[in-house]
């Protein structure tokens, strides 16, 4: 089936409804005879992963991994038994295996991006095309179509579906893609007991007993069940306010929530009764304050009231502790492990009422270790993804050292808005020349160092580093910057 006609006449919205993107406002949409209009957010996920494909026209591969490995990502997500070696060979692609998307043409970028379907076992496939992402101007659409029609055929996709339409040159639309593992949460007895372990100062490091009764009865489950639900129930209400807009966190100004989640996963653990692990999450806490505070004081400068609610011992409803079955070190696999956790257990909703706030940040703090090799970011929302929440994947150590305040502050900083000044980046118009300029004339802002200048470390009991206009207008405190002009970069997601 081929879905023609011209823009705006509604073919992406019919396809992203027959594809769970979007839900509809009236009517029933049934697929194999499920109404996909009813599903839960979970449930419309798991169908989109293993019932229906998206080839969209825009590639969307990771540039970091190489063929192989992006159609190897949707392992995590899918039920497949079949071998990347044999998709590969279907879509003509096996000896371009190891290479990178930089060292590929534009077909064969969309071949293997069409790869990752072949992955699946799929009822149906859904393709979006434009004449602008076909091979050359001629609108050379066959030689893809051949390929997709062999996906069909091979694969069992009882339909295809095609959009096609031209592709606005000015697009700004953004896509992440990530797989996703298990999580398992630990029981709410151990969490309330681990929570008050963090008001005593006395701890037994040999003491590592278990105070959770595994004896529950079925009412105990059905209200759990039911927990989750009413929690699934009220943030959908709140995603569905601020998906629209910029994520959790919009801008400092107002109050900002500091959701924290002390994440054990494969490799690294929170061990309570250690008093080591105790005295690390009081240094979390202490840090926090440390850049909440630097931010509220910035903001002050622009004329901004900034308030955070950060202290997690004090306010208990601010923390969790949790399990995570994979590896939080991997950034390329984790979003959605992240996502869940919060849909499924934090009432955000209720949090936000409860301390009128504005806007909510959430840090997944790892109790790492001198050996790991993964580095502190945060997941900044981009218009069009699952979950707006704006997440920091904070490890209490990388690169070897204990991470400071500054690179808490940083992080935060990023959930508002703010780039990275040390590399070029296309998403914002950097080149190599702007780093260049930021290097010589901000040698000291927060979003391009977090150690001390001067002495050339980190320090710990406060934050050296300076908040430029220009990063001050990427976080909205304010609305003019001449920088922006001068170096011919983008404009601050807040302006427009």
């Amino acid at each position: 089936m081929v879905v023609l006609g011209p823009s705006g006449a509604g073919k992406s919205t019919l396809l992203n409804i027959i594809g769970s993107m979007d839900s509809a406002t009236s009517g029933v949409v049934e697929v194999e005879g499920e109404n996909i209009t009813a599903y839960a957010r979970k449930d419309a996920i798991r169908y989109r992963a293993n019932k229906v494909g998206f080839v969209f026209q825009s590639y969307n591969v990771i540039p970091t991994l190489t063929v192989k490995e992006n159609v190897e990502i949707v392992k995590d997500i899918t039920k497949t038994t079949l071998k990347v070696e044999d998709v590969l060979k279907r879509v003509g692609l096996l000896e371009m295996k190891d290479k990178f998307p930089a060292e590929l043409s534009g077909g064969q970028l969309q071949h293997r991006k069409d790869g990752r379907k072949v992955k699946q076992s799929l009822s149906g496939l859904i393709l979006f095309w434009s004449r602008l992402g076909m091979s050359n101007k001629r609108f050379r659409i066959g030689p893809i179509i051949v390929v997709i029609l062999l996906i069909v055929a091979v694969f069992g996709a009882g339909y295809l579906m095609i959009e096609i339409e031209r592709k606005k040159e000015n697009s700004n639309s953004r896509e992440f893609t990530t797989s996703s593992s298990v999580i398992t949460v630990e029981s709410v007895d151990e969490k309330d007991s681990e929570k008050d372990d963090l008001d005593e100062d006395d701890t037994d490091d040999t003491d590592d007993t278990d105070d959770t009764d595994d004896d529950t009865d079925d009412t105990d489950d059905t209200d759990e069940e039911k927990d989750v639900e009413a929690i699934n129930e009220a943030n959908d209400a709140y995603i569905e306010t601020v998906k629209d807009k910029h994520g959790s966190a919009e801008t400092p100004e107002g109050v900002t929530l500091i959701y924290t989640v002390f994440a054990s996963d494969v490799n690294y653990r929170w061990r309570l009764s250690s008093t080591d692990d105790q005295e690390t999450i009081r240094t979390v806490r202490d840090n926090m304050e440390i850049a909440c505070d630097y931010i509220s004081d910035n903001a002050e400068d622009y004329g901004v009231d900034a308030e955070f609610v950060y202290d997690f011992i004090e306010n208990e409803d601010l923390c969790t502790f949790a399990d995570f079955d994979c590896d939080l070190e991997d950034l390329g696999n984790t979003d959605y492990d992240a996502w869940w956790f919060i849909y499924d257990n934090v009432d955000i909703s209720a949090l936000m009422d409860k301390y009128d706030a504005d806007n909510i940040i959430f840090y997944l703090v790892m109790n790492t270790d001198e050996e790991n090799e993964g580095v502190s970011c945060t997941r900044t929302y981009y218009y069009g993804m699952e979950y707006p929440f704006e997440v920091i994947y904070l490890y209490n150590i990388d690169y070897q050292e204990l991470n400071p305040p500054a690179v808490y502050a940083h992080e935060m900083l990023h959930a508002f808005g703010a780039p990275d000044y040390y590399y070029a980046d296309t998403e914002y118009g950097f080149t190599d020349d702007t780093v260049d300029y930021i290097e010589e004339n901000l040698p000291n802002d927060i979003m391009l160092v977090c150690h001390d200048i001067e002495k050339g470390i980190y320090v710990y009991d406060r934050i050296t580093n300076e908040m430029s206009e220009m990063t001050a207008y990427y976080v909205g405190l304010t609305d003019e910057c001449d920088l922006i002009d001068e170096l011919d970069i983008d404009e601050s997601q807040h302006v427009n």
